[in-house]
């Protein structure tokens, strides 16, 4: 199947083509596409956003917390 699904849109493949995984020949049509479908426009935007902000967050991990009655049993 190429870049389109069968009903003629991206689907699933948005992700792949926002995170650079097609073709070049794949990702000159799917841009294409998007530029000529609405719907796919949308999802892109969409997608595109919520990847924006998932890069931003910052994760800390904390250190593991003991508590002090296991220390003890140590």
């Amino acid at each position: 199947m190429g870049v389109l699904d069968v009903i003629g849109h991206l689907g699933s493949r948005v992700s792949a083509l926002l995170d650079g995984q097609l073709s070049a020949e794949e990702t000159d049509r799917a841009w294409d596409h998007v530029h000529t479908c609405h719907s796919c426009r949308d999802q892109v935007e969409r997608e595109g956003w919520v990847k924006t902000r998932l890069t931003g967050l910052s994760f800390e991990v904390a250190a593991p917390c003991t508590p002090d009655s296991l220390k003890g049993s140590l």
